[in-house]
């Protein structure tokens, strides 16, 4: 009877390198432009929403970067504990 033990290091990159796209996204958003001579009630707030969206989009993308590199760091522990614990079970077997 031969038990194979195998971690897919593979499926982690997909899902790490979907986020590591979204992050470049995300990263690339620049400021836009705001209409500074329009009075109409409510613009200092649409300038207001304006700052706070593009701060909070930059720090998914700092938190996406972080969860891409937790991935693929949690997928290299798993690989290496689970051909450790091969090499072990091929040496009592």
């Amino acid at each position: 009877m031969s038990t194979a033990i195998k971690s897919s290091s593979d499926s982690a990159q997909v899902h790490a390198t979907a986020f590591q796209n979204a992050t470049s996204s995300l990263g690339s958003l620049q400021q836009s432009s705001k209409d500074e001579q329009t009075t109409v009630t409510g613009n200092s707030l649409a300038h207001q929403a304006i700052d706070k969206i593009l701060t909070a989009a930059l720090d998914l993308s700092t938190v996406m970067a972080d969860l891409s590199a937790n991935i693929n760091s949690a997928a290299a522990e798993f690989e290496a504990a689970d051909q450790a614990a091969a090499q072990m079970i091929s040496k009592k077997g």
